[in-house]
């Protein structure tokens, strides 16, 4: 029995132990599926994370890159639209005077000075022709007189030429192009071309030149380490990034991408973004076109290069990784423990990683040349950057989590500060790009300012954010002011020039309210003054007269220069016999009153005045001729005295 119980128990616990390995086999095997699944699952999270950072950054790139390329074209187009309808060329052409072209030039040298970084300011007439151009040497701005070019062959010239009244062309991005050669060094140069025309009549063109180094570089600026810039033109043209190819579109057409690998450049010019791959670097693009009302400009793609970088190699390189950590615990069961724990580790690298790219990120808003605020769906600031501080006033801290629009849109009283919807909210509910050239805003100290402002949305419609971009445009105000001042005053003596008092004298008399009466004054003998003196005296009795006169005069009373030694002034609500007394006081005063050109030689002056009132139908050209013909009867009656005009002409 003993030994038959024997023989029959060890097949048993054979069996009982085979089993058992199967068991612990089968455990150790549940045991690595587990941790295999929980390090891949780990790593594919801390992967598509990553990417879609990475997403996040290019993006972000992208849309900074096209906030810079906006911001220099708005500059430049909205200056060429304002000097194409300034007054001062206006008047030149018109009126093509020494005077009125002086003022012309000035103007143009004018915008030179303010803005610095145009290569030339010019005007060009309806045959291609330069007329006045200026140029910036060595930090100044220089007026050539001389060796002015014909352009009708250049393509902006002649697009330029087909232009609507109010529209602006800007130019492909090229080199500059002086007598028919290429300039060396090379000058990538960006052109805005607005028409002029002057009562419905086309009369040439307004260009102005912009160096585009200083794009290229600020666009270069933003991109993280280890990525290069890349731009092309619609045609395929490298203009940065192509190395040796750079520029070459302009002498052989088959240096261009499209003509190297058309079926690569139709699958780009095919989507409105995207990524390629060419000689194993990947590219991450983006198609820009600047866009506003009237404004013709071509399309260029704007890209950043991974340096030796293919667009698989991340996938790739998380697909090595993952394999080998699966062969390893595979392999060996027992520090399964310890590669979890790398990979806890890893991964809180990687959210580490995240946190330094958003800072990075963060820098590159602040260093940005424009204002930002990112706001959230509610329109509730998110952060701004530190250009944003200072043309506003408020800090970050005081602005986050606060209403954007309620803050700077509106005055304490609840009233908007701009004409129309806000173009913020107006971006967060539809989802478009929106932007004015004249954006009211309230700064901290509850003054009204003035930017050009861009709304960027983007996201999903129920998580919207927006980037307001905006940029002091005071400059282009103070242009403004001092092209209206230029326009309307007699650069010598200060006065209204002739244009503008007879505007003033027309519009008087339009009004009923106003019954006005006008005093021609002429200086006595004014000739033999700059023949005995010179003209430089001649000058100064001019401005003494003036600063005479207006001491007679009343608010509300204009004084202009007619020409030479002629004068206008407009007295408004004034009776016959009042401006008869006017006259005669300013008569008295002048003579009264030498000039003090110099402590030794006092030039002693007389005026002869014709006054004259306004009679029932009588037209603004009848009136002055009543006044400047009892003018020259006062002249011919001995001078130094006051005359009153006739009856009305018929």
């Amino acid at each position: 029995m003993a030994a038959g119980f024997s023989g029959s128990s060890s097949p048993r616990c054979d069996f009982l132990q085979k089993n058992a390995l199967r068991s612990l086999a089968l455990l150790l095997l549940l045991l690595t599926l587990v941790v295999v699944a929980e390090i891949g699952l780990t790593h594919r999270n801390a992967y598509e994370a990553t990417q879609a950072h990475e997403r996040d950054r290019v993006q972000h790139d992208l849309a900074d890159m096209r906030l810079t390329v906006s911001g220099y074209l708005e500059k430049l187009t909205r200056d060429a639209q304002l000097m194409s309808r300034s007054t001062v060329l206006g008047l030149y052409l018109s009126d093509p005077t020494p005077e009125n072209t002086t003022h012309a030039e000035k103007a143009l040298q004018t915008l030179s000075m303010l803005r610095g970084d145009y290569d030339q300011t010019r005007y060009i007439d309806q045959n291609g022709q330069e007329k006045i151009r200026v140029d910036r040497e060595n930090g100044q701005s220089v007026l050539h007189r001389q060796g002015l070019q014909n352009k009708s062959d250049r393509g902006y010239v002649q697009t330029g030429l087909q232009l609507g009244a109010g529209q602006v062309l800007v130019s492909e991005l090229d080199l500059n192009v002086e007598q028919g050669v290429i300039e060396e060094p090379h000058r990538p140069t960006l052109r805005a071309v607005a028409p002029v025309f002057l009562d419905g009549s086309r009369r040439g063109l307004m260009v102005l030149n912009i160096a585009a180094d200083e794009l290229l570089a600020s666009l270069r600026v933003n991109l993280p380490a280890g990525s290069d810039l890349v731009m092309l033109n619609a045609t395929g043209g490298w203009i940065t990034g192509g190395g040796a190819l750079d520029w070459q579109f302009m002498l052989d057409p088959s240096a261009r991408l499209s003509a190297q690998d058309p079926a690569l450049w139709a699958s780009i010019e095919g989507q409105h973004s995207g990524s390629f791959e060419r000689l194993g670097e990947c590219y991450h693009y983006e198609w820009f076109q600047t866009t506003g009302d009237g404004v013709q400009a071509p399309k260029w793609l704007l890209a950043q290069r991974r340096a030796n970088e293919p667009c698989a190699a991340a996938a790739a390189e998380a697909t090595q990784i993952a394999a080998k950590r699966i062969a390893i615990t595979l392999l060996i069961a027992l520090p399964l423990a310890v590669l979890w724990h790398q990979s806890r580790v890893k991964s809180r690298r990687f959210q580490q990683a995240l946190q330094d790219q958003q800072a990075e990120l963060s820098m590159i808003a602040q260093e940005a040349g424009h204002a930002m605020i990112m706001v959230d769906r509610q329109c509730h600031v998110l952060w701004m950057n530190r250009e944003a501080e200072r043309l506003l006033g408020w800090s970050e801290a005081e602005l986050v989590g606060k209403n954007l629009h309620e803050t700077i849109h509106l005055t304490p009283e609840g009233q908007p500060v701009h004409a129309g919807l806000c173009p913020t909210l107006n971006a967060l509910e539809t989802g478009e790009r929106h932007g004015t050239d004249r954006d009211s805003m309230v700064g901290r100290n509850g003054q009204r300012l003035v930017f050009s402002t861009r709304v960027t949305p983007f996201g999903p419609a129920e998580n919207r954010k927006a980037v307001v971009a905006f940029a002091d445009v005071s400059t282009h105000v103070a242009l403004q002011q001092e092209l209206a001042v230029q326009a309307q005053t007699d650069v010598l003596t200060g006065t209204l020039n002739r244009r503008s008092i007879v505007q003033n004298l027309q519009a008087a008399l339009d009004d009923p309210t106003q019954t006005p009466c006008v005093l021609a004054l002429d200086i006595d003998f004014f000739k033999k003054v700059n023949d005995t003196h010179g003209h430089q005296t001649g000058d100064q009795v001019l401005i003494h007269f003036c600063r005479t006169i207006e001491t007679m005069l009343r608010k509300g009373d204009l004084l202009g220069r007619m020409g030479g030694e002629e004068f206008l002034v407009v007295a408004n609500t004034l009776s016959l016999a009042d401006a008869m007394g006017l006259a005669e006081r300013i008569r008295a005063a002048i003579a009264g009153t030498p000039c003090l050109c110099s402590p030794d030689t006092p030039i002693a002056i007389t005026t002869s005045v014709g006054v004259a009132q306004p009679h029932v139908g009588e037209t603004m050209e009848q009136l002055l001729e009543r006044a400047d013909e009892a003018l020259y009867r006062a002249k011919h009656a001995g001078r130094n005295r006051v005359m009153k005009a006739g009856a009305a002409i018929a």
